[in-house]
């Protein structure tokens, strides 16, 4: 949907290629944000400064078939080239992915996988407000 909206005002196109700040990382990118989403005009909201930071984290997401969805945007878009259609995204769902992912082999041969290598005894641990209010 994104794509097709994007290939129908060209004038967005900025936002896909807006280079990154200096300190090439993401607390940078989103610290440095000039939008301005308490504006309710959006005239004033600085929107066509900003940039489409979150295709940056699509195209790094864990799941392949994200990742594989988000390379749409490096090649250029163009009103040459036909839009998109919604039909096959829409396919896509939570359970179907994980219903892929479910019945694969993890290399190796063993079967179990580690979401976590020790318990966590708390969510927050560091600020001593929120330490007891999320407690396991």
């Amino acid at each position: 949907m994104i794509y097709n909206l994007l290939r129908r005002h060209p004038t967005c196109l900025c936002l896909l290629h807006r280079p990154a700040p200096s300190g090439d990382n993401a607390a940078a990118r989103t610290n440095s944000d000039p939008y301005d989403m308490a504006v309710e005009d959006p005239a004033q909201s600085r929107a066509l400064e900003s940039s489409l930071w979150e295709l940056e984290a699509l195209r790094r997401h864990a799941v392949p078939d994200v990742a594989k969805m988000a390379q749409i945007f490096d090649d250029p878009i163009t009103r040459q080239r036909p839009e998109l259609s919604l039909a096959e995204a829409l396919l896509v769902t939570y359970r179907s992915i994980a219903d892929k992912h479910a019945g694969k082999k993890v290399k190796g041969g063993d079967s179990r996988l580690a979401l976590t290598f020790h318990e966590p005894a708390s969510l927050i641990r560091s600020h001593p407000v929120l330490k007891g209010c999320f407690a396991l």
